[in-house]
């Protein structure tokens, strides 16, 4: 994830596929209809402009301190110094990565590092302690946890906004006294996101942002770590991108249950300068790679790309993507984080690198939308995914282009940055941080037509910034805190996981920090279907690749 003060990029119909031996197109897809709102109850306090905007009324009037919701209710929350990207759960525990880019921010935090938040009463959540070694003080989207295994997993970011320094590793077996196992740097090992194999022995990497062009030995890589033994981590494999002339950014990574795939996400970037600089292309996408020799422990494995890359041009910047199983049929889901880049696009440096701005005004003359969302893959062929469905709101329709593109939005708007579902094997509900639109919860049973069923957005903080939210650098890349240029009219919400056997929601929020909130007594009664044989294994959550007595 990136992060920069953001009018509207765009975004635009259009999908091709090309393997990964003959370029070939195919025919465009349409994106699918805009997810049915959510009905509220008749206490909510609901939001009042297009479904996932925050309107300025919302953002400016006298009780914007104050939560909109439907038919999610707050249990609890612990600010702290507020959050950055990266967030995981267990049991009882959460884990809150804290901000702290550029690194004079460092010393402003009380508590630097990733906090432990005690849930053990979702009501009362408080700070239990945090982790100060290296690779926890800024591990932001790298901080990944394996919940059969129990292993926490981070690895720090450098003062110029990329992870590829020290790499630490976690026994959260006693949640909330975590034991390091190791602690190090692991020569040209780069781990921004990835996910775990599914006997959690392996821990694949992406290098996020960092390109070829910027860092020819690291850049454009995928590794595979063996975690076997997690006090001797060791580079197993690599995979780059096999052509040096396509610069590939690879941010998410998500293996398949047999571990024998892997999905990726592409950012493709070409060699056209502006100022010295290069411009990224419109070209976004997925990509599918054979990692059996690696599974297999095979020796001198090698990783080889297979099936289709499948590319689109409505993004500037995809971020995760996870198989999932819905009514038996494989699925993906895969979550675009900005809107379009046009061929004529104005260079804009942000706090970590520099990003093209669009016109909002020709981007909806366009006919595009002003934000990403989410898609949804068909992998029953698992090397051929193909485009079937979105899950995206009002905000997301081109239609409504002109009436969010101007928003005082910070950071990716109205954007999705991660989502989950309920249970990897049998998916019924979705769960999304849009960024300021809240986080979101979706019925996906029938995937052609996702239905909304809630929402919560948390209070905006005014001219109280939280020291370890990455707001405080998106407009003074100096670290330097500025109330009166720190107007915050929405909190930016991160990550969301569903807990406690589906019927709660943990997730973070930039300005507010740890949340809990739960489904409505009335929506638990509403849609008993959809809360059904909701079986979990450990300590009420359910691991992407199933519990370890599951049958494979």
């Amino acid at each position: 994830m990136s992060f920069s003060y953001r009018q509207a990029l765009a975004a635009v119909l259009g999908i091709c596929a090309v393997s990964s031996a003959t370029p070939a197109a195919v025919p465009s897809q349409g994106f699918g209809p805009v997810a049915t709102r959510a009905v509220c109850g008749p206490k909510d306090r609901q939001e009042s402009g297009l479904q996932g905007q925050t309107t300025l009324a919302e953002r400016f009037g006298s009780d914007s301190a104050r939560a909109y919701n439907c038919n999610l209710e707050l249990m609890g929350n612990y600010v702290g110094e507020g959050a950055g990207a990266g967030f995981a759960i267990i049991d009882k525990c959460a884990y809150v990565a804290q901000w702290q880019v550029p690194l004079p921010l460092v010393s402003v935090l009380k508590n630097p590092g990733v906090m432990i938040v005690d849930v053990s009463d979702p009501n009362k959540p408080k700070a239990a302690g945090y982790l100060r070694t290296p690779g926890m003080m800024q591990p932001a989207e790298s901080l990944s946890l394996d919940l059969n295994r129990k292993l926490l997993i981070g690895q720090h970011l450098n003062k110029s906004g990329e992870q590829g320094s020290t790499l630490d590793i976690y026994d959260v077996s006693d949640c909330l006294k975590p034991k390091l196992k190791f602690s190090g740097i692991i020569p040209g090992y780069i781990f921004h996101g990835g996910d775990f194999s599914p006997d959690g022995t392996i821990l694949w990497g992406t290098t996020g942002p960092v390109l070829r062009d910027e860092d020819p030995e690291q850049g454009d890589t995928i590794s595979a770590l063996d975690i076997t033994d997690p006090t001797q981590p060791k580079v197993l494999a690599t995979y780059r991108a096999p052509d040096p002339e396509r610069i590939q950014r690879f941010h998410g990574i998500s293996v398949t249950d047999d571990g024998k795939t892997a999905y990726y996400t592409i950012g493709e970037h070409k060699y056209k300068r502006v100022n010295g600089r290069i411009v990224p292309s419109p070209n976004q996408g997925i990509g599918v790679l054979d990692v059996s020799e690696v599974q297999a422990r095979k020796p001198n494995p090698t990783i080889k790309p297979v099936g289709d890359q499948v590319f689109w041009d409505d993004i500037v910047h995809n971020q995760f993507l996870r198989p999932m199983v819905i009514k038996g049929k494989k699925y993906l889901w895969e979550n675009r984080l900005d809107g379009v880049i046009a061929s004529d696009a104005k260079l804009h440096t942000g706090v970590r690198f520099t990003r093209p701005v669009d016109s909002p005004e020709d981007a909806c003359r366009a006919g595009k939308a002003a934000w990403g969302f989410v898609s949804i893959f068909d992998i029953e062929d698992a090397i051929r995914p193909k485009r079937v469905s979105a899950v995206k709101l009002e905000v997301h329709d081109p239609k409504n282009c002109l009436a969010t593109a101007h928003d005082p939005v910070y950071s990716h708007g109205y954007s999705p940055l991660i989502c989950d579902v309920d249970n990897y094997q049998n998916s019924k509900m979705m769960v999304c941080a849009f960024t300021e639109g809240g986080i979101r919860v979706f019925d996906i049973r029938d995937v052609k037509r996702p239905r909304e069923i809630a929402y919560y957005k948390p209070p905006a903080v005014g001219n109280a910034p939280r020291a370890a939210s990455p707001y405080q650098t998106f407009r003074d890349v100096s670290g330097t805190v500025s109330k009166a240029t720190k107007f915050h009219s929405a909190d930016g919400t991160a990550h969301p996981f569903f807990a406690n056997g589906a019927k709660e929601v943990w997730f973070s929020s930039f300005d507010g920090g740890f949340h809990a909130v739960r489904f409505s007594d009335a929506l638990l009664a509403k849609e008993k279907d959809l809360f059904a044989d909701l079986n979990t294994c450990v300590g009420g959550l359910r691991p992407a690749h199933g519990c370890p007595n599951d049958a494979k």
